[in-house]
C-alpha cells in the first residue's frame, strides 16, 4: 500500500459558498479570503463565476476581481464557473 504525503483541497468557498450568501463581498472583501487561502498554501481555487448579476448578485464582480487575483496563476490553479 502506498502512502501519500501530500492532500489537495479543491477550494470552492468563493464561488459556492458565497454565492447563496445575502451579503454581497466587494472585490476587496474576496482579496481578503483569498489572500488567507494563498497563506494557507492552497493550490486550487474556483474564485467566482461568470453569470448574469441578476441571477447570481453575489458574482457580479467576478471580473473585477480576477483582475486582482491573476498574478497568482504561476503558483495556484483559479478557475471560474462558466455556464453555459
Amino acid at each position: 500500500m502506498k502512502l501519500v504525503n501530500e492532500v489537495t483541497i479543491y477550494e470552492v468557498g468563493l464561488r459556492d459558498g458565497l454565492q447563496l450568501e445575502s451579503k454581497v463581498l466587494t472585490a476587496e472583501e474576496k482579496l481578503e479570503v483569498f489572500n488567507l487561502l494563498h497563506e494557507a498554501k492552497v493550490s486550487e481555487v474556483e474564485f467566482g463565476s461568470f453569470v448574469h448579476p441578476r441571477l447570481v448578485p453575489q458574482m457580479a464582480n467576478t471580473s473585477d476581481f480576477y483582475s486582482q487575483i491573476q498574478q497568482h496563476e504561476a503558483k495556484m490553479q483559479l478557475v471560474a464557473l462558466v455556464p453555459n
